[in-house]
């Protein structure tokens, strides 16, 4: 005599038929019984500006050149001590890079001595601005210096 065996599995899900029918006596699907709701609204104050107001100057490089910035706070106050990279490159020199903290006014500059390749360049710049509150950790900021055509 042979046997078979036969398995069967269901998954069995919860299920509120009264959310989901109307009228389970017609076995048709239907709109639940009441929209679904909004989430609640934030508790807390949304986070104050964390970004700083970076004010950049540049002079441009009579071989000599300078970068100027001027870092404030979300409130217009200057913010002292915060640590600033600086990155110049142009299209024939292998580029210039620096650093500085800012002074009590905000202040920080980077001088740099261009290239004799880099004459009649533009050299793009940018700062790299260490600033925790950011969710990156600092925030970048463009530049560029003109180098002069002669020396």
């Amino acid at each position: 005599m042979k046997s078979s065996l036969l398995l069967f599995s269901a998954v069995i899900l919860p299920f509120s038929s009264s959310a989901f029918l109307r009228n389970s006596s017609s076995g048709r699907r239907s709109e639940p019984d009441s929209p679904p709701t909004a989430p609640p609204p934030p508790t807390s104050a949304p986070e104050p500006d964390t970004w700083y107001d970076v004010e950049v100057y540049t002079t441009d490089a009579c071989m000599g050149g300078t970068v100027e910035v001027i870092v404030n706070g979300s409130d217009g106050l200057p913010v002292e001590g915060v640590s600033l990279g600086f990155l110049l490159v142009g299209n024939t020199s292998q580029g210039y890079a620096g650093s500085g903290v800012t002074d009590e006014n905000g202040h920080a500059a980077f001088d740099f001595t261009a290239d004799d390749a880099d004459l009649g360049e533009t050299l793009w710049c940018s700062i790299a601005i260490d600033n925790p509150k950011t969710p990156y950790g600092n925030q970048q900021v463009p530049c560029s210096v003109t180098v002069c055509t002669e020396k």
